[in-house]
């Protein structure tokens, strides 16, 4: 039986969506052994053995299958890959897992060419660290995770819209690989696209459609593997509004102006003139590497206007200190 191959911890920050080049026969620059790139190719047209995968795993895990013997399978895998993906993998098999590092553009390549197919995996979310260690979770870790949302509506006079103010801010922390929390921070629109002022709305962008029921103005801001914030408005014309994928997720707007929340499994209704918070913490795994992260989304203000007293204006206002506190999470 092949000796089992020593893991190396890697500095991937992975990006399960991002686009990347077909295999072929590698440069003399990369170092790729062309006898495991032919396993791999001959891995890519045998459907019985990518099939001993799920996507949701192949993805999760950074790892593709080059060969199943009868007493052990042959895993290639991105660098970095967390040591407990090959416990749970000699689990899942009930076999030895030979596990071999591959060049991480050959390996990334292949699982897009056989799991991904130009989509993307919703994976599923834990409350634990060690959450690749305990048995419960592997119908979560083997299978993509699924809304629960429930019933999305809007019952909103058409003659109305709503304004919504809110602070959506996403650290994400790789565990598995030091260094990663250092990318330079970039700075997106600063721009403030409406202020209510004197119980009047003042949009200072583009008119609102008669199709738009939900405008948010968005203080947004990303740290950790992703360094970035910004203001953004974003006009709801259909439901539900997705904040955050899966996690948080506005389903129902009602006629007196209130929204129905999905935050993460559960439902919360914030009133008309009222302010609300969530903190939502989890774990997942995306290409072999453990990551936490922890939204924080706030409605700072929501308003119900009648679209006659929405007021347009050229420029942007000035920031005020109001303004100075969202931006740098001073509230």
């Amino acid at each position: 039986m092949p000796a089992r191959l020593g893991f190396r911890r890697g500095s991937l920050c992975g990006d399960e969506t991002a686009p990347l080049r077909i295999l072929s026969r590698p440069q003399e620059s990369d170092a790729v052994d062309f006898q495991t790139l032919q396993q791999v190719r001959s891995a890519l047209r045998d459907p019985e053995i990518l099939g001993t995968l799920t996507p949701a795993l192949a993805v999760g895990f950074g790892v593709f299958p080059l060969a199943a013997k009868e007493d052990y399978v042959v895993i290639g895998h991105i660098p970095g890959v967390c040591p407990d993906c090959f416990t749970f993998l000699e689990n899942y098999y009930g076999k030895e897992i030979v596990a071999v590092q591959l060049d991480e553009k050959v390996a990334t390549a292949a699982i897009h060419e056989a799991y991904l197919k130009g989509q993307s995996i919703n994976h599923d979310t834990f409350s634990e660290p060690d959450f690749l260690l305990k048995p419960e979770n592997e119908s979560k870790l083997l299978n993509e995770k699924q809304d629960e949302i429930g019933s999305v509506k809007e019952d909103l006079n058409p003659e109305e819209v709503l304004f919504l103010e809110t602070s959506y801010r996403s650290v994400r922390v790789n565990l598995d690989s030091a260094g990663q929390d250092d990318e330079k921070e970039q700075i997106d629109s600063e721009e403030i696209p409406f202020k209510v002022m004197g119980g009047t709305p003042t949009v200072y962008q583009k008119p609102i459609a008669s199709e738009t029921f939900l405008v948010e103005r968005r203080n947004y801001r990303y740290e950790g593997c992703e360094n970035r914030q910004g203001i953004a408005r974003i006009d709801v014309q259909a439901m539900p509004h997705v904040i955050h994928p899966s996690e948080l997720q506005v389903t129902e707007v009602h006629a007196d102006g209130s929204l129905t929340l999905y935050v993460y499994d559960h439902f919360k209704r914030v009133a008309a003139g009222s302010t609300a918070r969530f903190d939502v913490p989890y774990y997942f795994i995306s290409f072999g590497q453990r990551y936490r992260r922890l939204l924080t989304f706030r409605i700072h203000a929501l308003w119900k206007f009648r679209r006659e007293q929405v007021l347009y204006a050229s420029e942007a206002p000035t920031w005020d200190l109001e303004d100075m506190a969202r931006w740098f999470c001073l509230e």
